[in-house]
């Protein structure tokens, strides 16, 4: 999840990342920001399906970000320098393909569909007309679409075009 504004240097994410090493899989939680060059910074190791909870917040003046391993009950939150921000004003979930635009060795991977619940802007729950959904679009006529949203969720689902 993530909160920008109108300029490229106002971005604050924080999410899970996937990565290979030696042939073995990890998969950790990570934040970023203008200051560390948009490169993921590791928070602590997270298991795949595990439920994870992201928050971004504003707490006098500055920004902050916590993740939360539910199964595992393991939390942390970002030591960021995001206290510059001033004019953040879109929050959003990206699901990202790491192979763009310069690892084109890279495959995104099969994923099992995501449900995106208890969504808050504000304190509230988002409403529909307020949302700018959008469409992954994969090689091989694969794409990644989010669902409806209802009451405070919405569940990705993957569909081919082919």
């Amino acid at each position: 999840i993530g909160v920008q504004g109108p300029a490229q240097n106002e971005f604050f994410q924080v999410g899970t990342t996937e990565s290979i090493q030696s042939g073995q899989v990890f998969y950790e939680a990570f934040w970023s920001d203008p200051a560390m060059s948009f490169h993921a910074q590791l928070m602590m190791p997270v298991s795949a399906g595990d439920e994870i909870r992201a928050t971004i917040s504003e707490v006098s003046g500055n920004w902050r970000a916590s993740v939360e391993d539910v199964q595992s009950g393991q939390t942390q939150s970002a030591p960021t320098t995001s206290g510059v921000f001033r004019n953040l004003q879109m929050a959003e979930f990206i699901q990202e393909d790491p192979s763009l635009p310069h690892n084109k060795h890279v495959v995104y991977p099969l994923i099992n569909p995501a449900t995106i619940a208890q969504l808050r802007v504000n304190g509230s729950a988002p409403s529909y007309s307020a949302l700018q959904p959008q469409i992954m679009v994969l090689p091989n006529g694969r794409r990644i679409e989010p669902g409806p949203l209802v009451g405070d969720q919405f569940t990705t689902k993957e569909v081919h075009t082919s």
